[in-house]
Parts: structure tokens; sequence; C-alpha cells
């Protein structure tokens, strides 16, 4: 043997850094950085491990190895003894260890594992035992063999340097340990799989072991990709198609899995160790389209800041069923628009309650001969729909079963018209001027208690336009700016015995307001935002 320098351990990478790792070599979902912490442990090279030489219990040996030309072994002996790796490694809180070694006992071996023998990992400054890979009898249960021992470390907080031992407190037979591995693991979000690049030629790819992770597909033409069969359950592979061609993946018997599209990424996961056909799979598309929050053509739609989906129209799906004095039941999957066609007899349609969420609707557009009705789940009558009129009904609730758990809207028809006078029970129509005629318009209201809101009540474009005050203090009126148009109007009425002063939305003072008096305030110019933006009349 060598006194050859030893290997320095590695650190973890730091924070910010990355490794490229292939599909192999992962634990308990953290990648394995290759290096052996323990180089060396062959001992066919070099010997890490001191106070071998001069032990009672451990030498370098001959007589067994698992591979090589030399192992260490323990023999019996009164005296329990230890050799120890000639190096700590540094660490940090929640590192993974990952510790492996062959081991091989004769018949007459005795050593305890739970106590004394055992490949044993410490906090080299506190002197405590963190863990390892116990070697007793009742470990290694079968005498003359080699044997495969692991185990998993995860480093506890406040440790930051460990050490290993080799521990034997036999009294008699024969222990033997031979390839001793101990690896880090690195967390997944440090770790970046390999990748490969192939043009696309017409032909087919198969995948074997060696292949990356990863795969990226160029060029013009059509591709065949065949998934292999030599993998583990949940290994994954992502094909990227970055040619103009299509990319057909099939499994190793031949079964289409699925096929990507020019532009478009799948990523398949084996569903089974040893996976052959396509139901051992599962694939997952995805496309490199932008993204939006604005109504923009080919965009994938996103959420706003306010969680709103803005679009030019959303169109939702239509099914038509002809008349026939039959029944139609709907169901959480479902078209939302209903229509029915020219035929005989009045049809039902009923509701669902299964997977139907609060706020769930269904338009039923009846263009038949006769009165068709909508029911609730428990067939309770929700509304008749005349020919010519169509309704829209909307859930209540989650999984609504009666009628009660629906709202309705019916649409213009035979009982309800539209109409450009001012007539009672009527739709209200503009006229050929675009005018609305009406007996009234009657603005909505709101009223405040002075001294609501820290004294200062500011109005938006979404406040009512009559605004009333009532109480015995005094209050600021901020009128609104934005979204607001040249001659819209707020009035204010004080039915307080306070003072309700009213500013522009740069807080400059327009007026004030005495108990018992009113004023109505009208923009002068769009998005007024001074007090000479905005004219006012008063009354008492």
């Amino acid at each position: 043997m060598s006194s050859d320098p030893r290997l320095n351990d590695k650190r973890s990478p730091a924070d910010g850094t990355v490794v490229r790792a292939s599909l192999g070599g992962s634990v308990l979902g953290f990648a394995m950085d290759p290096t052996n912490l323990a180089a060396g442990s062959n001992f066919d090279v070099v010997n890490p491990w001191v106070n071998v030489l001069t032990s009672s219990k451990w030498q370098l040996a001959t007589d067994q190895y698992f591979a090589g030309s030399w192992s260490l072994k323990a023999t019996g002996s009164a005296t329990a003894s230890s050799a120890r790796l000639d190096r700590t490694i540094a660490v940090r809180a929640g590192d993974v260890l990952y510790c492996e070694l062959q081991a091989r006992r004769d018949s007459s071996f005795n050593g305890d594992g739970d106590v004394n023998t055992k490949l044993r990992i410490g906090d080299d400054v506190a002197g405590t035992n963190l863990g390892g890979i116990p070697l007793g009898v009742s470990y290694l249960t079968s005498a003359d063999n080699w044997s495969l021992k692991s185990g998993i470390i995860v480093i506890p907080a406040g440790v930051t340097r460990i050490n290993a031992t080799l521990n034997a407190d036999h009294t008699a037979g024969t222990l033997w340990v031979d390839n001793i591995v101990i690896r880090r693991g690195i967390p997944a979000r440090q770790v970046i799989p390999e990748f490969t690049s192939i043009a696309t030629a017409s032909g087919t790819t198969s995948l074997s072991m060696y292949s990356t992770p990863v795969i990226q597909f160029t060029g013009t033409q059509n591709q065949t990709v065949s998934l292999l069969s030599t993998v583990l359950a949940g290994q994954p592979f992502t094909i990227i198609n970055d040619s103009t061609g299509t990319l057909t993946v099939n499994s190793s018997a031949g079964n289409l899995v699925t096929t990507v599209p020019s532009g478009h990424t799948a990523k398949v996961i084996a569903l089974q160790d040893t996976p052959t056909t396509n139901s051992h799979w599962r694939a997952a598309l995805s496309t490199a389209t932008a993204e939006s929050a604005e109504a923009t053509a080919s965009t994938v739609a996103v959420r706003d800041a306010n969680a709103n989906l803005l679009a030019d129209a959303f169109v939702p799906s239509a099914v038509s069923t002809t008349a026939a004095a039959g029944t139609t039941t709907l169901t959480a999957d479902s078209a939302e628009v209903q229509i029915i066609t020219y035929g005989t007899g009045a049809q039902t349609f009923v509701l669902p309650s299964t997977g139907v969420v609060k706020g769930r609707r269904f338009l039923v557009i009846n263009n038949g001969a006769s009165t068709s009705t909508v029911q609730a789940s428990d067939t309770s009558q929700i509304i008749p729909v005349p020919n010519g009129q169509s309704a829209t009904v909307t859930a209540l609730q989650d999984t609504p079963t009666a009628s009660t758990h629906w709202h309705t809207a019916c649409g213009l028809g035979n009982n309800l018209n539209g109409r450009y006078t001012a007539t009672s029970g009527s739709v209200a129509l503009r006229d050929g001027n675009a005018n609305l005629l009406a007996d009234n318009f009657i603005p909505t209201a709101t009223s405040t208690a002075t001294g609501s809101g820290g004294g200062t009540t500011t109005l938006t474009i979404d406040s009512a336009q009559v605004q009333e005050f009532t109480g015995s203090t005094t209050q600021t009126v901020k009128l609104p700016t934005t979204s607001i148009t040249v001659g819209q109007t707020y009035t204010v009425v004080n039915n307080s015995s306070g003072v309700v002063t009213v500013q522009s939305s740069g807080a400059n003072t327009i007026t004030t307001v005495a108990g018992g008096a009113a004023a109505t305030f009208m923009a002068q110019v769009a998005t007024p935002t001074t007090a000479a933006n905005w004219r006012y009349l008063a009354w008492t």
C-alpha cells in the first residue's frame, strides 16, 4: 500500500451554484455528487483508515476482498476497537449523506451491530453519534457472503464537521469490509439535467440508459422517438421539439405515447419499473406560446393583478337538441349553451348537481314550437321556457339539488318585449336617436353617517350617484378622478347637523354643504383633479 495523497473532501455547492446530472445517481429525491468522500476505501492503492496497522482487531487483508486485492478485516478479541477515516468532512445542516459498503462475516462472528459493530458517522466537534450502518451478526444474516449495506444520514442543525469510524466489538470470528462509499446529496434546486440536441432526419431516435434526460430536436423533418424499457418508475424525459416537423414518441413496444407538434415540449414519466407499453408512461405537453394578461391574439391567457381573465369574447360550447317531448339530463361536463331546435313536443332539461360549483351557468334557448321546462336535479321546476325565449340559470351554491339553489334570468320573447316608449313592464330600447325614454331615471343612493372612514369619504367611478350624510359631525367628500367623463354628476345630500366639505381628488375644496342642504357636482373635463374641473349647483 502506498502513502499517496488523499482526495480532499468537497463541500456541497453553495447556494446559487448548479450541478449537471444525468438520469442515474439519485437517492430520496437528491442527485448524488459522484465524489467519494471516503476515497481510497477499496484499499487497492491507498489505505485512508488509520489505527489499522497498530490495531489489535483491524488490519489490511488479502484473504477476502470484494473487488481488487485488498480489504479491511477485524478479527475477534476481547477488546473493542475502531479504525478512523483519515479526514473529517465539512457539512452543513440539511446535507444528506449516502453511505454504503460491502461486508462479509464468517460463521464464528458474534459482533453486536446495534451497539459497537458498525460504520459510524459522528459529529466531530460534539463527539455525538449521527447514525451509520450496523454490521452485527443480526444484520449480516448470511455467513461467508459479501452483502451490500447502505444508509442515509441527514445532517442536523449545529453540525459543521463529521468523522467516520469502523467500530468492532466481537470476541469471536472475523468481519471484512470493502468498497466503502460516502457521497453527498445535492438538492434538486441545484441540479441541471444533461442536455442533448439532435437534428431530425425522418428517422428514429432510440433512447438508451445513456441518453440525457433532456433532448432537443431541431431541423425541418419529422422524427420518431422510441422510449427505453430499462428505467425505474418515476424516471422522466423531457423532449423539446424546436424543429418544424412533428415528433412521434413511442414506447419500446412501438405503441404511441404522445405526438409533439412543432414548438411544443413533452415530458414523459415512467409509471412503473421496466415500462414497455404506452400505458406505462404518462405524457404532458406544453408550448412556448407567450403568456399575456391582455386580450392578445395567439397567447396563453394569464390572470391579471385582480385575478381576472381578459378576452375579446368568451365563447361557450353549444349543443342542439331537437324537441321531442323527451328529457335531457345534463352533467357538469355538458355544454353551457343548450339550443332546442324545431320539433314536436316540449323538452325537459334536468340540471346537474355533482361537480357543479357556485356560479356555474347554463343557457337554454328554445327555438322549438312548444314550451320547454328547466328542472333541478331533484326534478323540481326552476323555470318554463316558452318558444322563442331563452333562460339563463346560475347555481347559487356548490352541488345544487333544488330549484331554490338556482337563479334564473329570462331572455326576450313573447311575454317580455322591447319598447322605445316609456311602457311599464317592458325592456327599454334606444330610439332612432339613441335616446332612452322613461318616466324617470332614479340613481342609486348611499347613506353614510358623518365621522365614518376617519371623517373622509373617497368616491370612485363605482360609487352611487347620490351620497346622503346623516349624523352630527363634519365630513369630507373627495370626488373621483379615474374613468370620470365630461358631464358626469354626483349629488351630495347633507341630512346631518354638521358641515360636509366637498373636495376634488387633489384635495382642493370645491364648496361646503351645510346641514339640511344639498349640492350637485358636474365634471367639466374628463378625469377631473382640481376644484376648477368641477361645477356645482347648491340649494338649501
